[in-house]
């Protein structure tokens, strides 16, 4: 519990700039920013890209971006650094209230099951086939 409770104390002081971070880190990449929110162990964007954007690059800069934001402010003892890797869902226009209501109740979602019990469930939902040593590490004490 205590790793879980230093990455709640780090994401809630980076919540009051997390919108500012990102727009500044992917500054022209995006169309707009819908809704975002971050938990202890992964962050939710929901967001609307140019058609000539890749997810991928997006992805990189705000990670990089966001890890160096959180190390020259040294709000963690070491090095901070995002897992490899990602996952992303595409949906439509007509499910954008159930999406940003989704992930405003993180907090409640997650009291119910783990991220990646919620993980698994959303990629099996999508119908995604994916091999299990690709999957992110589950974070412990």
């Amino acid at each position: 519990m205590r790793m879980q409770q230093r990455l709640l104390n780090l994401w809630q002081r980076l919540a009051a700039q997390v919108g500012t971070l990102v727009l500044s880190a992917i500054m022209g990449l995006i169309v707009w920013l819908i809704a975002i929110n971050s938990m202890p162990d992964h962050t939710h964007m929901f967001i609307g890209l140019k058609p000539d954007t890749a997810l991928s690059d997006l992805v990189r800069d705000v990670k990089a971006n966001s890890s160096r934001f959180v190390n020259e402010k040294r709000w963690v003892k070491g090095r901070f650094n995002w897992q490899e890797g990602f996952g992303a869902f595409s949906y439509s226009h007509s499910e954008l209230d159930s999406v940003v209501k989704y992930i405003q109740n993180q907090e409640k979602h997650h009291s119910k099951k783990t991220f990646r019990e919620e993980y698994d469930a959303m990629l099996k939902a999508f119908q995604i086939e994916y091999n299990e040593k690709y999957v992110f590490e589950q974070i412990t004490d």
